[in-house]
């Protein structure tokens, strides 16, 4: 059901949803805090595309979905980070004497 409701919030922001749908969802979303989510988040992409230079304004640093977004980063568990270089070269090195000894 929520990818429904998803379609219907995307109809609207692309004008392609009637008037009768458009009153129907608007009350909806008066009463679904979920839905009033869902339409920040579109109305922000949608802004973004249409005007990226003007849309980075709207993401201050009080921004509700950037504190959604810094809070969800925190939750992350695993953090992937690249290998030292001297861990990288100790890695290849037997390899390469290796090779160098074979080719001998």
């Amino acid at each position: 059901m929520e990818i429904k409701k998803n379609e219907h919030l995307s109809a609207v922001f692309d004008n392609e949803a009637s008037d009768f749908e458009n009153r129907r969802l608007f009350d909806e979303i008066s009463k679904d805090e979920d839905m009033q989510s869902t339409w920040s988040r579109y109305d922000l992409i949608g802004e973004c595309l249409r005007q990226p230079s003007t849309a980075t304004a709207s993401l201050s640093s009080g921004s509700a979905f950037l504190e959604s977004l810094h809070k969800r980063l925190e939750e992350e568990t695993e953090v992937m980070q690249p290998a030292a270089n001297d861990q990288a070269v100790a890695a290849i090195a037997p390899r390469s004497g290796a090779h160098a000894l074979a080719s001998d």
